[in-house]
């Protein structure tokens, strides 16, 4: 039996997974007890006919969209809105930014990730200790695995059969407590760290709270749901998780609503090849009246955006009220790693959109096209649309 649990302890150092490592233990141990295999299938059979078994992934998906968008960095303004104002307050921020996020999530790890990034730098910035840094974001954001919907209460009642709801009230007064003790140690401890009360400004929070309007009522939907007996724990998942991929994905906040499609781009050319694919960036190019002049600036952005998540556009059509002349146009290619004739200068069109046609002929682009899909295909003919 030692020389077994040394193999688990080995495999498992080495990248095992570690359900198979355990699930290989309890299997060793029920062997020992001369226990018939066959009843852990028997149990997890019974395991899967939990009603409530499916929020366990529904409350997954949900949290990781939620940290996949915007979400971490509108709670920390929200909470640094209102503590952050006070001596010590961005410790409180950090306690309770990292403890409601993880409530969703499930898991330490993630609001780590997520938060850690926002979090740890302003904590050293305003002067805290880098090792109480560290014991801050991870201890606080092991906390919110006390509230709910949190993934080991559920899992924790699924064992031991008890009842989920039940647990997670059971679970609010142990974390509120924990919560203002480690928020009071964090304020002892950094005693020393004196700074000036800050200004409190209603106007932040207001604009704060307008930003996560649709994050904050998430904790509200759940458990009054579930203890005003509207739904049950599964359908509060279900409906959880709906929520947060109609308000994060599309529709409403929309952080992350187009970044699939990117991707299903970006992999769409390597798979076909770039002879087979081209990507066309259509942007705009500000005209400030009152100076007389175009702005390209928000096109290096643009391009610059596409980059970074491995799209580089082939042609840009750039619309603006006038005209691009040459000297705009040779600095959108430098700075956007473009050909200067694929720099297309798109006016506004003021009699009719069915001119557009002409006037992107007239700039070449059919050429280009052409040539980087390595088309052999006569000149365009546009004497009947004209």
């Amino acid at each position: 039996m030692i020389l077994v649990s040394i193999a688990l302890a080995l495999l498992a150092v080495l990248g095992a997974p570690l359900f198979a490592v355990i699930a290989t233990s309890a299997m060793v141990g029920l062997s020992r007890e001369d226990t018939d295999l066959m009843s852990m299938a028997l149990d997890l059979l019974g395991l899967a006919d939990l009603q409530f078994l499916s929020a366990i992934p529904l409350f997954t998906f949900a949290g990781y969209v939620l940290s996949e968008s915007n979400a971490p960095q509108r709670l920390v303004r929200v909470t640094n809105a209102v503590l952050g104002w006070m001596p010590g307050g961005l410790a409180l921020v950090c306690l309770a930014a990292c403890a409601f996020f993880t409530a969703f999530t499930g898991a330490s790890g993630v609001t780590i990730i997520a938060l850690g990034a926002i979090l740890y730098p302003a904590l050293k910035q305003d002067g805290y200790d880098d090792k109480f840094n560290l014991g801050l974001v991870t201890s606080s954001g092991s906390l919110g695995l006390l509230f709910a919907p949190s993934l080991p209460l559920i899992l924790y009642g699924v064992i031991a059969e008890q009842p989920i709801d039940e647990l997670f009230l059971a679970g609010i007064l142990p974390g509120l407590l924990m919560l203002a003790m480690l928020g009071g140690w964090s304020l002892w401890v950094n005693r020393n760290n004196r700074k000036p009360f800050g200004d409190f400004s209603l106007r932040e929070v207001g604009a704060a709270l307008r930003e996560a309007i649709w994050e904050l009522p998430l904790p509200f939907v759940v458990l009054g749901g579930i203890y005003s007996g509207f739904f049950a724990v599964s359908e509060a998942a279900a409906i959880t998780a709906l929520y947060v991929l109609i308000v994060e994905v599309g529709g409403t906040v929309g952080d992350i609503e187009s970044q699939p499609f990117l991707e299903a781009i970006r992999q769409m050319r390597l798979e076909v090849g770039s002879a087979r694919a081209l990507f066309l960036h259509l942007v705009l190019v500000p005209y400030v009246t009152s100076a007389g002049e175009l702005k390209t600036k928000p096109t290096q952005h643009s391009v610059k955006e596409l980059r970074s998540i491995g799209l580089q556009p082939d042609i840009l059509v750039c619309r603006s009220e006038q005209a691009l002349p040459k000297s705009a146009r040779a600095k959108i290619a430098l700075f956007s790693n473009v050909e200067e004739r694929a720099v297309i200068s798109f006016r506004d069109l003021e009699d009719s959109i069915y001119r557009a046609p002409q006037a992107l002929k007239q700039q070449g682009i059919d050429d280009v096209v052409v040539e980087r899909l390595q088309l052999d295909c006569k000149a365009a003919d546009l004497d009947d649309w004209d």
